[in-house]
């Protein structure tokens, strides 16, 4: 982003949990995206997320894992 100016109007960020964060910058985002709007806090939510989505992954693994175990014992025990 360059051309930033510090935002002083009054209107915010709407978020999923039904919350709104400031805007607190203004700038240009290359020649096609001008007025792009900025808040510092939105920082925080996209490193919260991508620690969400991180651990979600990561429980979807092993819960692959547990299942195919569980399935390789099942067909062990039926003489497959």
């Amino acid at each position: 982003m360059h051309n930033i100016c510090k935002y002083k109007g009054e209107q915010h960020i709407q978020i999923t949990n039904d919350s709104a964060i400031p805007i607190t910058e203004i700038g240009t985002l290359r020649s096609s995206f001008n007025n792009v709007f900025a808040s510092t806090d939105l920082s925080t939510n996209l490193i919260y997320v991508a620690n969400l989505l991180i651990i979600i992954v990561k429980f979807t693994l092993i819960m692959m894992i547990v299942v195919r175990k569980s399935s390789v014992g099942e067909s062990d025990s039926k003489g497959t």
